[in-house]
């Protein structure tokens, strides 16, 4: 996140809104502060365009043995609150391409999986 800096968000709020938006344009101190950095092309653009991360390549190629050690072992069983073979039939046809689970849960499975052992403990939310 390029403008998360603390300094750039407190210099922001400091700010009129007649700057931030103007006209009906968001940003508008942003894209004119980056007026000759950029083609106008992006710097006029009213449409979000976010980061795309090859996910669904990640988790089919290098990922593929972190996400079914992961999602596919016993330490899941533990959670009070996910019924672990339900889990482990989704990955598992996920990678047999039998499945509705998509890329985005996957991904989002797998992570809040790892973010539970380093912040938890691995203790779950049992």
């Amino acid at each position: 996140m390029p403008f998360m800096d603390h300094e750039v968000v407190e210099f922001l709020w400091t700010l009129s809104p007649e700057l931030l938006v103007r006209k009906g344009v968001r940003k508008w101190i942003l894209r004119e502060a980056v007026g000759d950095l950029l083609p106008d092309k992006v710097r006029t653009r009213h449409w979000k365009v976010g980061f795309d991360a090859p996910e669904e390549r990640w988790l089919r190629g290098p990922l593929k043995e972190l996400v079914l050690d992961t999602l596919c072992c016993s330490q899941l069983k533990t959670y009070s609150f996910l019924d672990w073979e339900k889990v482990r039939v989704a990955v598992q046809g996920f990678y047999d391409n039998q499945t509705g689970l998509t890329t985005n849960r996957l991904w989002r499975w797998l992570n809040f999986e790892l973010w539970m052992r380093e912040f938890m403990n691995g203790r779950g939310l049992t």
